[in-house]
């Protein structure tokens, strides 16, 4: 499945990769343009494929229509019993924000989907530059997805093999812009050494174990919505990031609380009312004292607070605050989707208006 970005993108100078238009090509002709230069024996080029054009935009533009469609196909592809994995072709930028939408939402089914692999992959350089590397990265997405050993939601980049909840775009421009901190690569995608039988044959090698990051089974007793919710659903509860800074005033989550008791805001993605907050703290989820009444008022409003990190890297301990929770280890914009889903699958009394 495809949804545009750089992969799909074409730069008026081929000389100029920095200059271009994303979101230009479909996903056939780049899928056929990927296995003409493979051998006939290989894997991927034998692999039975079926292209989708979801949606062609530029990656930064992702909008909650093009989530939707995309969820709802996936989903219906997963369930199919001759479906063996899905590939998505997607623009850099919000690629980990993707993954991760895809990652938890698709938690929600009560049947174990995510045993089938979901691969995400992207592209640095538009297809019409010299030495594109969207389509090695399209060939590796699918040599991922065929692996035994996949599952989940992973995104392949470079050669590595992330996980979707750990995986971040850290490198504005580089060939290799993903990084998933300690945690580390999942697998590699690398060409074999001398000492395997067919060299120059391309394998991919686990460095951990795939299925250790999926959600464990959620707890029976909680009232949750079908998985459907989250396609049939026009909008998704809105959720806004604050952020704690040096000299931060808390005027700026003043006034969006304010507004809130006034009038709600234009309707924009998701609803106009504000059901959750994240914040993202200082070190292990601190935050500056300008800040604390207001999320204070905000709780008792009936906003849902969730404290994550700035920091790339390492762990937080436990957040003994009363009004708020912290869903450990998600950067805020990945803390901020969880929230959106949790509040629309989980809350039955849910109000979006």
């Amino acid at each position: 499945m495809a949804t545009g970005g750089t992969m799909a993108g074409w730069a008026p100078n081929p000389n100029e990769p920095g200059v271009y238009q994303a979101a230009q090509l479909g996903i056939q002709g780049l899928w056929e343009e990927c296995i003409s230069p493979l051998d006939a024996a290989d894997p991927v080029h034998n692999a039975q494929i079926c292209t989708e054009q979801v949606a062609q935009i530029d990656s930064k533009d992702m909008s909650l229509d093009v989530w939707k469609a995309l969820l709802r196909r996936v989903h219906e592809c997963l369930m199919q019993p001759d479906v063996a994995g899905v590939v998505v072709a997607h623009g850099s930028d919000t690629a980990e924000e993707t993954a991760f939408m895809l990652h938890h939402a698709l938690s929600q089914q009560d049947k174990p989907i995510l045993i089938k692999p979901v691969v995400l992959t992207c592209a640095m350089r538009p297809a019409n530059v010299p030495a594109a590397d969207g389509p090695q990265n399209l060939r590796d997405a699918v040599r991922v997805a065929l692996d035994p050993k996949a599952t989940g939601v992973l995104l392949v980049c470079a050669g590595d093999v992330h996980g979707a909840r750990a995986v971040q775009k850290v490198q504005a421009t580089a060939l290799n812009p993903f990084s998933s901190g300690i945690a580390g690569p999942l697998a590699r995608v690398q060409s074999a050494p001398n000492e395997r039988p067919h060299d120059g044959e391309v394998y991919v090698t686990w460095l951990k174990s795939p299925a250790g990051f999926i959600p464990t089974q959620r707890a029976p007793q909680t009232r949750r919505r079908p998985i459907q919710t989250l396609w049939e659903s026009p909008e998704w509860p809105r959720v806004e990031i604050v952020w704690s800074h040096a000299l931060a005033s808390g005027w700026a989550l003043q006034a969006l609380l304010n507004a809130e008791v006034s009038a709600p805001p234009p309707k924009r993605l998701g609803s106009p009312k504000l059901l959750g907050l994240v914040v993202a703290g200082t070190g292990n989820c601190t935050v500056h004292e300008s800040l604390e009444p207001f999320l204070q008022q905000a709780a008792q409003m009936g906003v849902k607070v969730v404290r994550t990190t700035r920091c790339l890297q390492g762990g937080v301990q436990k957040d003994e605050t009363p009004s708020t929770s912290r869903y450990q280890g998600l950067s805020p914009f990945k803390a901020r989707i969880a929230l959106m889903i949790d509040l629309l699958i989980s809350y039955d009394d849910l109000n979006l208006t």
